[in-house]
C-alpha cells in the first residue's frame, strides 16, 4: 500500500481528485490504494487529512483557477443565477439542474457510501433552502385540466 507520507504519492492524490470531479475514493485507488480502503472514511480522512495532500491540492486549484479564471464561488454563483432565470420562467427542470450544479461543485455528489456526512457541513443555509425548494418544485403533483363535457 501507498505511504501518503511520501510526497510523490500525496501529489498522485491530489491530481487524480481534482481531475476526477473530486471523487475520493477514485483518487486513492488511482494512487495505489485498494478499493475497500480508499471506500472507508477513516482511509479518506488520513489520506485527505494529510497535509502534503491538502497543500497539493490547494495548488493544483490555484493554479487551475489562475490558468481557467474560474473559481468554485464563480461556477456557484453563475448556476444560482442561471437557475434563478430559469424558475422566473417556469423552467423547473432546468432550474434544478442548475441546483444540481451548484452542489456538485462542493462535491454533494462524491461518494455517497463514505464521507456523505460532510456534504451537510459544506453547504450554506441558503444552498440548504434552495435545494429543498427544487425537491418540493420536483415532488409537487402537476395541476389537472377537467373537461366538462355535455
Amino acid at each position: 500500500m501507498p505511504s501518503i507520507k511520501n510526497k510523490e504519492v500525496a501529489q498522485v492524490v491530489a491530481q487524480a481528485y481534482c481531475s476526477n470531479g473530486h471523487n475520493k475514493t477514485q483518487a486513492m485507488v488511482t494512487a495505489g490504494y485498494s478499493h475497500k480502503y480508499a471506500d472507508t472514511g477513516a482511509g479518506q480522512k488520513f489520506v485527505f487529512g494529510n497535509v502534503r495532500t491538502i497543500a497539493a491540492i490547494e495548488s493544483i486549484e490555484a493554479d487551475t483557477a489562475q490558468r481557467t479564471e474560474l473559481t468554485i464561488d464563480f461556477i456557484q454563483a453563475e448556476h444560482k443565477r442561471l437557475a434563478k432565470i430559469c424558475e422566473d420562467k417556469g423552467d423547473f427542470v432546468n432550474a434544478t439542474r442548475n441546483l444540481e450544479g451548484a452542489a456538485k461543485t462542493i462535491g454533494a455528489y462524491r461518494d455517497g457510501s463514505a464521507g456523505a456526512e460532510d456534504v451537510t457541513r459544506l453547504l450554506t443555509d441558503a444552498d440548504r433552502q434552495a435545494l429543498i425548494y427544487a425537491a418540493k418544485l420536483l415532488t409537487k403533483p402537476k395541476p389537472t385540466i377537467k373537461l366538462h363535457t355535455a
